[in-house]
Protein backbone atom coordinates (compact mmCIF):
# COMPACT_ATOMS: atom_id res chain seq x y z
CA UNK A 1 0.00 0.00 0.00
CA UNK A 2 1.60 3.46 -0.59
CA UNK A 3 1.41 5.69 2.42
CA UNK A 4 0.64 9.17 2.28
CA UNK A 5 2.91 11.77 3.61
CA UNK A 6 1.65 13.24 6.62
CA UNK A 7 2.37 17.03 4.94
CA UNK A 8 -0.17 15.95 2.19
CA UNK A 9 -3.78 17.06 2.08
CA UNK A 10 -6.78 14.54 2.14
CA UNK A 11 -7.74 17.20 -1.28
CA UNK A 12 -4.10 16.22 -2.98
CA UNK A 13 -4.38 14.47 -6.08
CA UNK A 14 -4.08 11.05 -5.26
CA UNK A 15 -6.93 9.34 -5.09
CA UNK A 16 -8.46 6.11 -2.51
CA UNK A 17 -8.59 3.27 -5.07
CA UNK A 18 -12.20 1.55 -3.83
CA UNK A 19 -13.96 -1.75 -4.54
CA UNK A 20 -17.55 -2.28 -4.57
CA UNK A 21 -19.16 -5.48 -3.27
CA UNK A 22 -22.68 -5.36 -3.62
CA UNK A 23 -25.04 -7.32 -5.45
CA UNK A 24 -28.47 -5.45 -5.36
CA UNK A 25 -28.20 -3.56 -9.29
CA UNK A 26 -29.77 -0.49 -7.77
CA UNK A 27 -27.76 -0.39 -4.62
CA UNK A 28 -24.92 -0.63 -6.43
CA UNK A 29 -25.98 2.17 -8.82
CA UNK A 30 -26.68 4.09 -6.08
CA UNK A 31 -23.53 3.91 -4.55
CA UNK A 32 -21.31 4.09 -8.10
CA UNK A 33 -22.93 7.17 -8.27
CA UNK A 34 -21.97 8.57 -5.13
CA UNK A 35 -18.66 7.27 -4.88
CA UNK A 36 -17.70 8.72 -8.04
CA UNK A 37 -18.84 12.36 -7.04
CA UNK A 38 -16.20 12.13 -4.55
CA UNK A 39 -12.74 13.84 -6.04
CA UNK A 40 -10.47 11.46 -3.19
CA UNK A 41 -12.16 8.79 -4.61
CA UNK A 42 -11.55 6.22 -7.51
CA UNK A 43 -13.87 3.18 -8.26
CA UNK A 44 -11.72 0.37 -9.42
CA UNK A 45 -13.77 -2.74 -9.27
CA UNK A 46 -17.08 -3.53 -8.39
CA UNK A 47 -18.30 -7.26 -7.63
CA UNK A 48 -21.34 -9.20 -6.90
CA UNK A 49 -20.20 -12.55 -5.66
CA UNK A 50 -18.28 -13.81 -3.74
CA UNK A 51 -15.74 -15.66 -6.18
CA UNK A 52 -15.07 -12.30 -7.93
CA UNK A 53 -14.59 -10.58 -4.27
CA UNK A 54 -11.92 -13.07 -4.04
CA UNK A 55 -10.22 -12.53 -7.53
CA UNK A 56 -10.62 -8.69 -7.04
CA UNK A 57 -8.32 -8.89 -3.72
CA UNK A 58 -5.85 -11.00 -5.78
CA UNK A 59 -5.71 -9.01 -8.49
CA UNK A 60 -5.14 -5.75 -7.37
CA UNK A 61 -2.18 -4.95 -5.72
CA UNK A 62 -3.55 -1.56 -3.87
CA UNK A 63 -7.00 -1.27 -2.92
CA UNK A 64 -7.85 1.39 -0.05
CA UNK A 65 -11.10 0.98 0.27
CA UNK A 66 -13.96 -1.41 0.22
CA UNK A 67 -17.21 -0.74 0.37
CA UNK A 68 -19.15 -4.08 1.50
CA UNK A 69 -22.48 -5.33 1.62
CA UNK A 70 -21.67 -8.05 4.12
CA UNK A 71 -24.23 -10.68 2.50
CA UNK A 72 -23.79 -11.16 -0.88
CA UNK A 73 -24.07 -14.43 -3.62
CA UNK A 74 -21.77 -16.78 -2.39
CA UNK A 75 -21.76 -16.78 1.47
CA UNK A 76 -20.44 -13.62 3.52
CA UNK A 77 -17.17 -12.13 2.90
CA UNK A 78 -16.31 -10.47 5.65
CA UNK A 79 -14.68 -13.80 6.72
CA UNK A 80 -11.85 -12.67 4.07
CA UNK A 81 -10.78 -9.24 5.34
CA UNK A 82 -7.29 -11.13 6.10
CA UNK A 83 -6.15 -10.53 2.94
CA UNK A 84 -6.38 -6.99 2.58
CA UNK A 85 -5.10 -5.88 6.13
CA UNK A 86 -4.15 -2.30 5.15
CA UNK A 87 -7.71 -1.72 3.52
CA UNK A 88 -10.59 0.22 4.95
CA UNK A 89 -13.95 -1.44 5.03
CA UNK A 90 -17.14 1.00 5.05
CA UNK A 91 -19.80 -1.73 5.46
CA UNK A 92 -22.96 -0.58 3.64
CA UNK A 93 -26.02 -2.99 5.18
CA UNK A 94 -29.52 -3.54 5.84
CA UNK A 95 -28.49 -4.66 8.75
CA UNK A 96 -28.82 -2.16 11.77
CA UNK A 97 -25.60 -0.33 12.78
CA UNK A 98 -25.64 -2.53 16.11
CA UNK A 99 -24.64 -5.98 13.99
CA UNK A 100 -20.81 -3.76 13.95
CA UNK A 101 -19.68 -5.10 17.13
CA UNK A 102 -19.91 -8.77 16.11
CA UNK A 103 -17.58 -8.19 13.20
CA UNK A 104 -13.81 -7.73 13.27
CA UNK A 105 -12.68 -4.70 14.36
CA UNK A 106 -11.33 -3.74 11.53
CA UNK A 107 -14.47 -3.97 9.70
CA UNK A 108 -17.25 -2.31 11.94
CA UNK A 109 -15.77 1.05 12.45
CA UNK A 110 -17.42 2.32 9.36
CA UNK A 111 -21.22 1.78 8.77
CA UNK A 112 -23.54 2.97 6.71
CA UNK A 113 -27.24 1.93 6.63
CA UNK A 114 -29.60 1.09 3.51
CA UNK A 115 -31.28 2.72 1.96
CA UNK A 116 -27.71 4.96 1.62
CA UNK A 117 -29.08 8.31 1.51
CA UNK A 118 -26.05 11.44 0.07
CA UNK A 119 -25.55 12.99 3.62
CA UNK A 120 -25.12 9.79 4.97
CA UNK A 121 -22.72 8.75 2.41
CA UNK A 122 -20.56 12.23 2.44
CA UNK A 123 -20.79 11.52 6.27
CA UNK A 124 -19.18 8.76 7.00
CA UNK A 125 -16.37 9.38 3.70
CA UNK A 126 -15.53 12.42 5.40
CA UNK A 127 -15.26 10.58 8.91
CA UNK A 128 -12.68 8.10 6.98
CA UNK A 129 -10.84 10.49 4.94
CA UNK A 130 -10.32 13.01 8.53
CA UNK A 131 -8.87 9.63 10.14
CA UNK A 132 -6.53 8.11 7.46
CA UNK A 133 -5.04 12.36 7.58
CA UNK A 134 -4.76 11.93 11.01
CA UNK A 135 -3.22 8.75 10.85
CA UNK A 136 -0.78 9.48 8.66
Amino acid sequence: MIKISPRKSIFSSLKYRCVLVEDEPLAAEMMMEYISNRSELSLIDVVDNLDDYEEALTRDKRIDIIFLDLKIRGGEVYQLTEHKPDTVFVVVSAYPPKVSKYLPKDIGKYFITKPVSITSFNSCIDRLLNDKELAE
